[in-house]
């Protein structure tokens, strides 16, 4: 094939996958400006998000968007045995449910019909909470970086005094 004939046979084939993608039946075909309107709603969407977690107004997120910033935070999305505990106490008061098996736990959780994920408000708690440790670790290295300064100022200075004092006592003896 001669370069002529593989550039007419490129742009035939370009034409081709154009005009099929432009056809209904070819759902899964996406031309290119569709996939930049996507793109850039994701990227819009993005953008809420940050914001309403910078400005701590974590109702304002979706729950999807909810449990993605729970799970890039490492908390899990998903009820423990201790969460369905602490849920179940109330309902259950005379269970001791500290004891319960698995199978036992599960009759009782239908029973309530508690979900397996956590709840909207218990994730943004638990979001705001780890955010909190987050920041307060953040302040901690910061006062700690700025204590090791001060101390290295320092130590710096009593290194030039005791150099000073050396080379005076050196002078005195010689």
């Amino acid at each position: 094939m001669t370069m002529k004939n593989a550039i007419k046979h490129l742009h035939t084939w370009a034409l081709t996958i154009q005009a099929t993608s432009r056809q209904s039946d070819y759902d899964c075909i996406l031309v290119p400006s569709e996939i930049a309107d996507m793109a850039a709603k994701k990227h819009g969407e993005a953008i809420k998000a940050g914001t309403a977690v910078s400005q701590g107004a974590f109702d304002k997120l979706t729950m999807k968007q909810l449990q993605k910033l729970a799970q890039s935070n490492s908390i899990s999305i998903a009820r423990t045995k201790k969460d369905f505990i602490k849920l179940l106490k109330p309902l259950e008061p005379d269970v001791d449910l500290e004891s319960l098996k698995g199978a036992q736990l599960k009759v009782l959780i239908k029973k309530h019909k508690i979900g397996a994920l956590h709840s909207k408000e218990e994730l943004i708690a638990l979001l705001k909470n780890k955010l909190a440790i987050k920041a307060k670790q953040e302040v901690g290295k910061e006062l700690a970086a700025k204590q090791v300064k001060v101390l290295k100022r320092k130590f710096a200075n009593i290194l030039k005094q005791i150099q000073g004092l050396h080379a005076s006592i050196r002078k005195r003896f010689e």
